[in-house]
């Protein structure tokens, strides 16, 4: 699987909220890196490190266990942290995406509202689990002042 494709994969994860997506981005880095245990405790000494330390993450994907918890104060954190990555911050301001499959094209609109209709907004991530229900972090940046939102 290539770097290209895994970038594609997470713009796809952040536009449609897709936890599909999310679950194979997680079984390529394990078979193509490291294992499991590895990629939680990494997860969870990152988010340790960087200040978010009521989060703990059984799972690099965020799905329900009862294991996993984090609090609006950490997510908003870890958002701060992200979009110092360049990467990262592009995939989270991505509107949409074509996606091709040989000859079917697929087109998805990010299903962060603000990102079209409030022009300060430049990135975050919607999401559903069935515990915590719909979910929005996002970002926006207007004359040097940079918000998040959880």
């Amino acid at each position: 699987m290539s770097l290209c494709f895994l970038i594609n994969l997470g713009k796809f994860v952040n536009v449609n909220a897709s936890n599909n997506a999310e679950r194979t981005i997680q079984n390529q880095v394990n078979d193509l890196f490291i294992a499991k245990s590895t990629i939680k405790h990494g997860i969870n000494a990152k988010a340790y490190e960087i200040g978010a330390k009521d989060t703990k993450c059984t799972n690099p994907h965020g799905l329900d266990t009862e294991e996993n918890y984090s609090t609006a104060w950490d997510i908003a954190k870890i958002t701060c942290y992200a979009k110092k990555i360049a990467i990262l911050s592009k995939i989270m301001n991505t509107t949409s995406i074509t996606l091709n499959f040989g000859k079917t094209q697929k087109f998805l609109s990010n299903t962060n509202r603000l990102l079209h209709s409030y022009k300060y907004c430049d990135g975050g991530k919607t999401g559903y689990t069935a515990l915590a229900g719909s979910c929005l972090v996002t970002t926006a940046n207007k004359e040097d002042l940079n918000i998040v939102a959880v």
